[in-house]
């Protein structure tokens, strides 16, 4: 109940999103080029917001706390963005040399969200948040890859049937099954980065 904000909002700029693209121009280049590149920051930047705003309420949740989503928002997107720029560097430089390389990289790096989130020893700057990713995923990597892959493919698997639709009703519907679904995959993730935080720390107390 308390994401429905964020996945009602979210659900209108998809939907405006979507709908617009039917009336954009294809013809001319620069103007689509921009558009793209639009579409590309606010989807980001609902994305990011998604996470913190779902990991902090499922995270809520397992604890028995009730953190305020705005400040959990406050704190914690800017060192997410900084994370992030810095995650993509790596990335980048690994997938232009090799594409498999890029693509493992990424699996290692996917949890610096939520080390920003929710690790403790982060926060008071004893761990780095791109090596407590990758050792999060050490020996769990093919289960990590597997996740994500399904994850990613729940949530984008209603939009398949938006790119040929014009229908303004059944683009809504689909969108918002998509924004569900969205949902659903960070709660899915959550518990799999929790998880993957117990055993590191098990392993670490033997």
């Amino acid at each position: 109940m308390r994401v429905l904000p964020w996945a009602f909002i979210h659900l209108l700029i998809q939907t405006f999103l979507t709908i617009a693209q039917q009336f954009i121009p294809q013809k001319e280049s620069l103007f689509m080029l921009s558009w793209i590149l639009f579409v590309f920051g606010v989807t980001l930047f609902f994305s990011v917001v998604g996470v913190i705003v779902i990991n902090q309420a499922t995270h809520d949740i397992i604890t028995l706390k009730k953190t305020p989503l705005l400040k959990s928002l406050e704190d914690n997107f800017k060192y997410v963005m900084i994370e992030s720029f810095r995650a993509f560097l790596p990335v980048m430089l690994k997938t232009l040399l090799l594409v498999i390389p890029g693509i493992i990289e990424t699996v290692r790096l996917y949890w610096i969200t939520y080390v920003v989130q929710f690790d403790e020893k982060y926060k008071q700057g004893q761990v780095d948040a791109l090596e407590q990713s990758r050792k999060l995923v050490k020996g769990s990597f093919i289960k990590t890859a597997l996740i994500l892959i399904f994850v990613g493919f729940l949530s984008m698997l209603p939009r398949f049937g938006s790119s040929s639709s014009t229908n303004v009703f059944l683009l809504s519907f689909i969108i918002f099954i998509s924004v569900g679904l969205e949902v659903f995959g960070d709660i899915i993730l959550y518990h799999f980065y929790w998880s993957l935080r117990e055993k590191n720390v098990t392993k670490i107390q033997k």
